[in-house]
This record gives structure tokens, sequence and C-alpha cells, in this order.
């Protein structure tokens, strides 16, 4: 017989006739959706009905485990929004996360009804539970409350059906205790169990990357001063990008103190860390979202490596307005900072520069590119 249209989660009761081939045809029982089927026999051939058994069949929703990359449609202030049509319609679809401590992604789950039991549980790369938060992420609910592994969610209402949510927050470090040092990715998995229906079951991988390396240049200097830092610019284990702050200055340099000879060829990078930390900040949020589309993975922060003044132009853009952004969760854009030659204490060159008898500062307001890469090499 052919059954009628049929909501998830209901038992039905039934007559199959079986045949040859041992098909059952189910007719408008799937109604062009994914459906998952348990059978059960429940007698067999009973007298009164020759020929036929008595099934019940347990019919609901695929099990899966969506995951998403919840910037930047589902940001709240410096968290994830918590209504349940938002949670179950937007976001971006996402394989990977960035291991700095603070991407996010939002696991969203298809359940059997309102009011379901579930429960997530974190795996590390080798299918082990709950797997220390340091070396492998953590779980938390919508809301942001971080909670040990196994998680116990409960489905809610969505215009999609019911649905049970959770996020993801990424580990800190990509090598882990040194175990991943020549990886280009590793994993976890998550794994998703309704309590009242052991088939309702499922597991999902999710790669951990390692986050982007973002290279900053110094006083005097340009992109191409990175050329030859080799291996890094050519690993394949990194996303590798880098800044500037080398622009020309619009309009006429009317004057300086002390006075120079001459204002020819004058650019930005010789302004200072203060005046280009604001041109630096403005690159960070492009490297990301170039590294989260290349990689169909959720970031929030970049990896920064800073030659001389580049070092300070990264430290003065923590105190910028905007580096505390949303996209960061509010934790700001900087995952790590490496500074090579940076004068944190400070440099006789500045007051060099001030001295208005140096020849060395009335004739060039740059060094060559070839000085400057010789001492990257």
């Amino acid at each position: 017989m052919d059954p009628p249209p049929w909501p998830p989660g209901v038992l039905w009761d039934c007559i199959w006739t079986y045949n040859q081939t041992g098909i059952i045809p189910l007719g408008a029982l799937t109604q062009n959706q994914d459906v998952q089927l348990t059978l059960s026999v429940s007698g067999t051939q009973p007298p009164d009905v020759p020929g036929q058994n008595w099934v019940s069949l347990w019919v609901g929703p695929v099990t899966t485990i969506n995951m998403l990359d919840p910037v930047p449609e589902l940001l709240s202030g410096n968290g994830i929004l918590t209504d349940p049509n938002s949670l179950a319609t937007l976001g971006t679809p996402a394989t990977g996360i960035a291991a700095d401590g603070v991407a996010r992604v939002l696991l969203r789950i298809p359940a059997l009804s309102v009011g379901e039991q579930l429960t997530l549980t974190l795996l590390d790369d080798h299918g082990n539970p709950n797997p220390l938060a340091q070396g492998y992420g953590k779980l938390a609910t919508i809301g942001g409350r971080v909670q040990p592994s196994p998680l116990q969610l409960t489905a809610v209402n969505t215009l999609q059906g019911p649905m049970a949510f959770a996020i993801y927050i990424a580990p800190g470090n990509f090598n882990y205790q040194g175990l991943y040092s020549g990886a280009t990715t590793r994993a976890v998995s998550f794994a998703i169990q309704a309590i009242d229906f052991p088939t309702f079951n499922a597991t999902a991988p999710l790669s951990i990357l390692r986050p982007p390396v973002l290279l900053v240049h110094g006083m005097w200097g340009d992109p191409s001063d990175w050329s030859n830092f080799t291996p890094l610019i050519n690993d394949p284990r990194f996303f590798v990008r880098r800044a500037t702050y080398n622009f020309p200055i619009s309009g006429s340099i009317l004057g300086s103190t002390p006075a120079y000879g001459s204002y020819s060829g004058a650019s930005t990078n010789a302004l200072g860390f203060n005046y280009n930390a604001t041109a630096f900040l403005q690159q960070l949020p492009a490297v990301l979202t170039e590294y989260r589309s290349a990689n169909q993975a959720a970031a929030a922060q970049v990896d920064v490596i800073g030659h001389s003044m580049g070092g300070l132009v990264t430290r003065a853009a923590e105190y910028l307005p905007g580096f505390m952004s949303s996209d960061s969760f509010g934790a700001g854009y900087i995952h790590k900072l490496i500074t090579i030659g940076t004068p944190h204490l400070g440099s006789p060159l500045a007051l060099d520069m001030l001295n208005g008898q140096n020849q060395a500062s009335q004739t060039s307001w740059h060094r060559s590119e070839a000085s400057l890469s010789s001492r990257l090499r």
C-alpha cells in the first residue's frame, strides 16, 4: 500500500507485501526530502493476512552537523546572535578554523522535535573524546558560556524546523605540544547523539589551520624588503601576506623641524609609528577576509612579523579605535607578534634626525632597498 504524506517524527504501523526483489514501495513517504528510516518487523504472516507482515517505520530528518563561520552575519557586539531563526539561516559554511584561540564556528544540528535532548562531544584527531581545551579548542552554548565536553543540548523551534545549536572556539596554538610542526592542517571532530534515539547520530570533522601571517616592513621600507625572507614566504604551511605603509605624502610639504634640504620622494613610511598605525590597522580585516575565503575557514586574528619600526607600528595599532573589533570578538586583531630589530626602548636615530646639522638627515629621506633587504637575509 502507498502510505499517505507523513510528517517527520511519526511512528506508523502499516502493512507491506514482500516481493522477490525485497523493495518496499515508499510512495509519497519521502516527499522529495531526505529521511532516515528504521524498520523493525513486529510479526510474520499474521493468519488473517496471508503473505503480509506488520512493520513499524520511524521517519525523521537525516542527522547532520552543519558548521558555519558566524562572521559577519551572525555577530552581535562581541558575541554571536541568539535568535534561533537567525542561527538557522545565516552564516557561511566552514570546513576549517584558524588556531588563534578566538575564532568561532557555529554548529547547527537539525533535530527530531522541539525539546529533543542531544549530546555533543568534541573528539581529537584520533577520535578520542573530550580532549584538553588548550590543544583542541572548546565548546560553548549559544550565549557564549564555555562548558566541558560533552555538552548537553536542547532542540528549539525555528522556521526551518527543530534545531539545536552550539559554538566551537578554536585552540590558541596550532603546534600543540610540538606534535604538528610539520603539518599543514590537523583536525577535531564533533559527535552528536540523540538521547532517546540511538540511531539518530552523526560525526563531522573540522580542520584546524595555522592563522594567517602578516609581514610588516620598517621605516623607509616597503613590502619588497621581504622578498628574500625565505623559507617562510614560500612555505606551503603558511598563508603569508605583506602589509605596507609606504605611500606618497599627498599635497606639498611646507616645512619641517628641523628644516631639511629637500623633501623629494618623501613617503608616509618616514612619519613614525603612530602616524602609520592607522593604515596598518585598516589592512588587517582585508587579510582575514581573504584567508577565510581561500580556506573556507573561520579566523579572527593574524600573526604578525614586524621588522624595525614595523614592530612599533603593530604595537601602536592596539591603541586605536577599531582594533578590538567585533570581527575579533573583542579580543583584537593580533594573535602573536614577532619583531626583528625593533627598537622597543627607542633608537639613537630619532635624536640624529632632529639634528639639523646631520648630513644624512638633510640629503636623504630613505635608505636603499638593498640595505634593508640585506638585513633581512
